[in-house]
């Protein structure tokens, strides 16, 4: 009761004091009741806006939340680049023989592991959108080392390196057609394909001012042409077996196409350099005439001066003379000279008549100032290496061509003696081919003998002599010429052997110490396919030097595989000739080998070689088979562009 009377007292002190004035009475019922409607609205704008503020701080484009959105983002990145990094690194690493440079094959393998690999239309890696994620991170930000394009990973295999004065050039079922080298049609080195890239230099009647891709090429237009063999590791399938005959046989040699200059396929399995012999030929006898295959190495022709190379391109036929004014009359040297150039073409007269030595020079002299081939000093030729001529041999009988058949065309009269490249017609003598296609090599099998740069090193005089004083002094190689030959080490004592003195014993003895030397030497069709051989002595001169060893000329061994007649040559016969000629039948072959004086002769001929490589900013090609090589060197910023 005394509270309800107290209450009261309270209200009616409120109204006296606030009964004149409306406002007073809201002031006081604020101050004792509550917020007015406009301070509602204030205090909620107000708290609106510091939530907005919060909001903002947490949510917005440089909130809380957004950074720590961006902080996750960043880190992922981190990570991935990491991982990535370490990967190409150590693949980098790896890549020694590619001067430490990383295929883009290579590299878009690693980043395809974590995520969309990005490329520009004309098939750059530009970028990497890793799996999951909505952002993409820019190539430039994964890896900043140098890469190459020297691997086609569609095709399987190594680009053709061009060069300045080379025009690509494919086939189209009844001609010649200048292409791009984008072209698909170009080349395509499959099993069921086996279409060999080809190009012609700049010495016929186009070049690189008026050769426009499309424009048909009659074979009297065509310059000299050469055949790109790619990079490859390879294992013989049947050691020491004979095989089929030429022009049917396959796969006598497994082929592995390798990754630019690395040893590596395109799975990553890498390869080693060499193999042990002798434990391959304990596994044979261990065998019981089971089947035993060599251990699968890298060809050695793809390793030059130093330098690896991410393949060769060859002479597509046996070389001839400018003009192809052989005077090839019987008993004359008149071709025995340094004063013409090198061609490589179809149909016509092959350059015999010449020593060693001038075909060397001639081979060298095809990058000189002013040629007619349109290449640069930036091409080093030279004469085909026996390492090289293996290279185009192994291939042509692995599962990528075939072993050609005998180019037998030859005519002759009382004067003349004419050999004929591609067998004078070279567009329906397609089993001459490497490939029996008209993509292929011609000539090795057949036609005339070809030097090589090669040689035993067993001090004979005719080293110096048919070598000539310029690359040979005191019948050794002079310094500077060392990666341009392939030399072979014989016995100490055949150094010093008197013809006049030794007897068949000796003979026999001397050629077992050669080929327990040459049994080190891989990849040139010689002992690494017949490891057996036939020992005989002193010829009569006759054809039937085999089986009479009563005769003047000291021979060493004979050894017949897939029917190639493989010749270990005589203490006299220095140098190394290949591939037999037109009157051996099936005893020519690309295996066929023999040893030689080193002399002009009308059984053989000049043989130019090209190789190419990337790493090293070198390109090489074998011109014609008369013994010169070309070899492409480009700077690294090309490469790197490439």
């Amino acid at each position: 009761m005394k509270k309800q009377q107290k209450q009261q007292r309270n209200v009616n002190c409120i109204r006296n004091l606030c009964k004149n004035s409306q406002v007073k009475l809201s002031k006081c019922a604020e101050r004792y009741s509550g917020i007015t409607l406009i301070s509602l609205v204030i205090t909620i704008i107000i708290l609106i806006i510091l939530a907005g503020v919060s909001i903002s701080l947490i949510l917005g484009e440089n909130g809380l939340f957004t950074k720590a959105q961006k902080a996750a983002k960043d880190m992922d990145i981190a990570s991935l680049k990491e991982q990535i990094g370490t990967e190409l690194l150590s693949m980098q690493i790896e890549n020694e023989e590619n001067n430490f440079v990383i295929e883009k094959s290579e590299v878009e393998k690693v980043l395809s592991k974590y995520g969309q690999v990005i490329k520009s239309e004309d098939g750059n890696i530009i970028g990497l959108k890793p799996t999951g994620k909505d952002y993409e991170i820019p190539f430039s930000e994964l890896w900043q080392g140098e890469t190459t394009n020297s691997y086609n990973a569609t095709k399987h295999v190594n680009v053709p390196k061009l060069s300045e004065g080379m025009i690509p050039i494919k086939y189209n079922g009844s001609q010649w057609e200048i292409c791009s080298e984008e072209d698909s049609e170009w080349y395509n080195y499959d099993e069921d394909k086996k279409e060999w890239a080809n190009v012609m230099l700049s010495d016929g009647t186009y070049n690189g001012e008026n050769a426009k891709v499309g424009q048909k090429i009659e074979d009297k237009d065509l310059g000299s042409m050469f055949v790109w063999i790619p990079r490859y590791a390879y294992s013989i399938n049947e050691y020491g077996e004979e095989k089929d005959a030429e022009g049917t046989t396959q796969k006598i040699t497994d082929v592995t196409f390798l990754v630019g200059t690395t040893n590596k396929d395109e799975q990553g399995t890498k390869y080693a350099l060499d193999y042990n012999t002798d434990e391959v030929e304990k596994a044979k006898e261990e065998a019981e005439g089971k089947t035993v295959s060599t251990p699968k190495i890298v060809h050695p022709a793809f390793n030059f001066g130093g330098t690896n190379l991410s393949g060769i391109w060859v002479a597509k036929f046996e070389a001839s003379m400018e003009g192809e004014k052989n005077t090839n009359t019987v008993g004359t040297t008149g071709d025995d000279i340094t004063t013409k150039n090198v061609k490589v073409l179809p149909n016509v007269q092959s350059w015999r008549y010449i020593s060693v030595g001038n075909a060397f020079t001639n081979c060298l002299a095809m990058n000189d100032n002013e040629n007619i081939y349109g290449i640069t000093s930036a091409v080093d030729s030279h004469l085909m290496k026996n390492s090289e001529w293996g290279a185009v041999a192994y291939l042509s009988a692995s599962q990528y061509g075939i072993t050609p058949k005998i180019n037998e065309l030859y005519e002759k009269d009382s004067e003349k003696r004419k050999a004929y490249t591609g067998g004078k017609d070279y567009s329906s003598n397609l089993t001459q081919s490497t490939t029996n296609n008209i993509t292929g090599v011609y000539d090795m099998c057949g036609g005339a003998w070809e030097y090589v740069a090669a040689y035993y090193d067993n001090q004979n005089g005719n080293l110096e002599t048919n070598g000539t004083p310029a690359y040979f002094e005191g019948n050794k190689l002079k310094t500077g010429y060392e990666k341009y030959w392939d030399k072979y080490e014989v016995d100490e004592e055949e150094k010093t052997a008197n013809l006049n003195e030794i007897d068949n014993t000796k003979i026999k003895n001397l050629a077992e110490e050669r080929l327990n030397l040459m049994k080190d030497v891989k990849g040139v069709g010689m002992y690494d396919v017949k490891n057996t051989f036939s020992f005989y002595g002193k010829a009569n001169g006759s054809w039937n030097w085999i089986t009479d060893v009563q005769g003047t000329t000291t021979q060493y061994g004979v050894g017949i595989y897939n029917n190639d007649s493989i010749l270990v040559g005589n203490i006299s016969q220095p140098f190394l000739l290949r591939g037999g000629w037109w009157i051996d039948n099936t005893y020519a072959g690309v295996f066929a080998s023999d040893g030689g004086l080193g002399d002009a002769y009308s059984g053989q001929r000049l043989p130019p070689s090209t190789s190419c490589t990337l790493s090293c900013t070198l390109i090489a090609s074998v011109l014609t088979r008369v013994g010169s090589y070309i070899q492409n060197r480009i700077n690294k910023e090309k490469v790197s562009k490439s």
